[in-house]
């Protein structure tokens, strides 16, 4: 191959486009040098050059067009379609990241609430069991406190004649000797409101505080010649007993403070009262 050769120039036979002899594909319509593809009429069968649109002779659109142009479309709606897929899957996406924030939030939420509530709220809703775990060595005691007086108040007000009628007066508890009292009023058969003294002591066999009498009133009871050996000895049993109840009353070191009280009449007349269990160790204080 000579010089002269290398610069010959060739046309492509299907589009016209010139071609170096270097070239074996039309770089214009990709037909190999020397080949080409005849487009005919559907109408006529008259051969079309490709950059004919319509047919010379009868007019009607070139088939090849309509084959580039529904490839065209053809293609523009598949990307379109990939395009939705592809938005309704980050869509999806963006939803299911937007729910898992909300829920963690929530938990967030409630986690946070319960750790701002105070042992003050916990009690006042009778969670003693709560409170008693989040609270301090020096508050356990008190709360303990509280939680033996209310499941003894529930005690209290079932063997009342008007139950409803309950209220939680005053309470002292000697924790040395571990004896409770307290004072509730509620109404007799009359319409009348009596209070009485509950004297309870703790029953290490039982493992639990029991009931050792009840007293309308701490005036000793005074014997009678007539009274029976068993009368006699039920008022040496209970004034011995008021004896006990006023050596506890008069030590304002074992009154139990206003707002355990309160706490307790508030339960009741929110009717939580009867929800209240003791708590672990809350019979031993």
């Amino acid at each position: 191959m000579n010089g002269n050769e290398a610069n010959n120039v060739f046309v492509c036979l299907n589009c016209g486009t010139k071609l170096n002899e270097r070239q074996e594909f039309c770089h214009k319509c990709g037909m190999k040098k020397g080949e080409y593809n005849k487009i005919l009429c559907k109408h006529c069968s008259t051969e079309l050059q490709l950059n004919e649109k319509f047919c010379p002779k009868c007019g009607a659109k070139s088939e090849k067009n309509i084959g580039i142009n529904e490839i065209v479309n053809t293609v523009k709606k598949e990307c379109k379609t990939k395009a939705n897929k592809i938005s309704l899957k980050k869509i999806i996406i963006i939803l299911i990241i937007i729910a898992v924030l909300i829920v963690l939030f929530c938990i967030g939420k409630n986690i946070i609430s319960k750790l701002n509530v105070s042992i003050e709220d916990l009690l006042a809703n009778g969670q003693y069991l709560e409170a008693y775990e989040r609270a301090k060595e020096d508050e356990k005691s008190d709360i303990m406190t509280e939680n033996i007086l209310a499941v003894l108040s529930i005690e209290i007000s079932e063997n009342l004649k008007n139950p409803s009628s309950f209220k939680l007066t005053t309470a002292w508890f000697d924790r040395d000797n571990q004896k409770i009292v307290m004072n509730v009023s509620g109404t007799n058969s009359y319409g009348g409101v009596v209070s009485s003294y509950y004297y309870y002591m703790y029953d290490s066999e039982e493992n639990k505080y029991e009931l050792y009498t009840s007293l309308s009133e701490l005036t000793a009871e005074e014997y009678s010649k007539y009274d029976s050996s068993s009368e006699n000895l039920e008022k040496i049993l209970k004034n011995a007993a008021r004896e006990v109840v006023k050596n506890i009353i008069n030590n304002n070191d074992y009154k139990v403070s206003s707002k355990t009280i309160n706490n307790i009449n508030q339960l009741f007349k929110d009717g939580k009262l009867n929800e209240v269990t003791l708590i672990d160790g809350g019979d031993t204080i």
